[in-house]
């Protein structure tokens, strides 16, 4: 993360300002031994932190002119004496430390962020701060403490809390641009002033954990032929006219809507006109299989070729409830959600969440993968599995998944040749080898 702040300079994940060593002399590896030093003993570590911590960007320029005055103190310019500034600069910097211990921040802060947002979007983290003193020592900035690096501080006016009043509340907000998926939680929050002179910096650490679920981005699917298999749901002759539906879920009460549907209970409890609503038990149902299994040993976090495939599962489930289709069920790795009648919005709010968290799983056979949803496969039509491999222990799912009379969908999202060649041995399989630049457009067709 990186913020140009005018005032104090560029900041870095802790809103510490950065020290460039590139102007340091550099030795035959390219390396400053300034750096080398410092990096190798814990104490310097130590120390140049605080310094840096500390010391503004004006404020370390002082001190460079401050340390000159030192070390010239008995020279005479042409009719000042060194040491008369010197004396000034070193009061200067202990009006600058006194101020730092008497007006440091105490500031109660109470953030919140939107439940979930798309990776490569930018989330706004709103909320108000209250300073718990009488006296306000000028402007106060506040940034988030170790921010990670998937995560960049967008935020213009310096991140300032303005105005800024004694125990009354300010309003706070800055933006944050997510790069990857994943579940973030900013635990601690810096919060610091550089009155009175910009330079020393007075800052306190404050806790108040915010959760930010950025959810993968998907593609959107233009075409995707889901053939239907043996199990088309239960047959509506066979029940009543009642019982052919399925309950999916409650909505306010909109014009035109039948009287009948209405929830009495809720509408009580709410205070608002609230209806329920069915669905046809005679839709198609179908299940996605999404294998986390990694076919080689990686350390270095998920793969493009993983990312395209949780990218892909969000496409065909939003593709699939587009067209009115039931999703009974969802196995990521060795969980499975149970979504039955489930409304489409409900599916899709719990599938991303899901995404969103997921890793994939070393092939070190250390821990093995198997997926037991032999119960959930007899009531659904259609079944979507996605690999990253074509090989012996996908072909045995395939295996499965056909006797209970499903049609199998198989989509191997792979960059190269994978353990068997991708071809389907029965009628109701068909394997397709995706490369993961294919997720990369903005719709695709299947």
């Amino acid at each position: 993360m990186s913020v140009v702040n005018p005032r104090f300079g560029d900041l870095d994940a802790d809103g510490i300002p950065k020290l460039s060593f590139r102007d340091f002399p550099k030795d035959l590896d390219g390396v400053s031994p300034w750096v080398s030093v410092i990096t190798n003993n814990r104490y310097l570590t130590g120390l140049w932190r605080h310094f840096v911590r500390r010391l503004t960007l004006p404020g370390r320029w002082f001190f460079a002119f401050t340390i000159f005055l030192l070390f010239n103190t008995g020279a005479t310019w042409p009719d000042v004496q060194v040491y008369v500034p010197f004396a000034f600069a070193s009061g200067l910097w202990l009006c600058a430390l006194a101020a730092c211990i008497l007006f440091k921040p105490n500031v109660a802060i109470r953030l919140t962020s939107p439940k979930a947002i798309p990776a490569g979007s930018t989330v706004s983290i709103v909320g108000t701060a209250s300073s718990l003193r009488k006296i306000l020592p000028g402007d106060v900035f506040i940034v988030p403490s170790r921010l990670t690096k998937r995560m960049t501080l967008i935020t213009d006016n310096e991140c300032i809390i303005s105005p800024f009043y004694p125990l009354k509340d300010s309003p706070i907000r800055m933006e944050l641009r997510c790069s990857r998926r994943g579940i973030y939680v900013i635990g601690r929050w810096r919060i610091f002033t550089s009155f009175p002179f910009n330079l020393v910096q007075s800052f306190r650490i404050v806790s108040f954990p915010v959760t930010i679920v950025v959810t993968p981005r998907y593609p959107r699917l233009t075409g995707f032929d889901i053939l239907p298999g043996s199990i088309v749901g239960d047959s509506p002759q066979s029940r009543s006219i009642v019982e052919a539906y399925d309950f999916a879920g409650t909505r306010e009460y909109r014009l035109g809507d039948d009287v009948g549907d209405m929830d009495w209970r809720a509408t009580a409890r709410l205070n608002t006109p609230i209806i329920r609503q069915y669905r046809d038990d005679y839709f198609q149902k179908i299940g996605i299989i999404f294998d986390t299994l990694e076919p080689r040993i990686r350390y270095a976090g998920p793969s493009a070729s993983f990312e395209a495939a949780v990218s892909l599962v969000a496409s065909i489930a939003d593709f699939a409830l587009r067209r009115g289709y039931a999703i009974e069920f969802v196995t990521v790795g060795n969980r499975t959600i149970m979504f039955g009648s489930a409304n489409s919005d409900m599916v899709m709010e719990q599938l991303l969440e899901l995404l969103a968290e997921v890793m994939p799983i070393n092939a070190d056979g250390s821990q093995p993968v198997e997926v037991d949803c032999g119960a959930n496969w007899e009531s659904v039509s259609n079944v979507v599995l996605l690999t990253r491999d074509w090989n012996e222990r996908t072909i045995a799912w395939s295996n499965a998944l056909e006797v209970s009379g499903s049609t199998i969908s198989v989509y191997v999202v792979s960059d190269t040749e994978t353990t068997m060649p991708c071809v389907g041995f029965g009628g109701n399989v068909n394997v397709t080898q995706l490369p993961s630049s294919l997720v990369s457009e903005s719709s695709i067709d299947l």
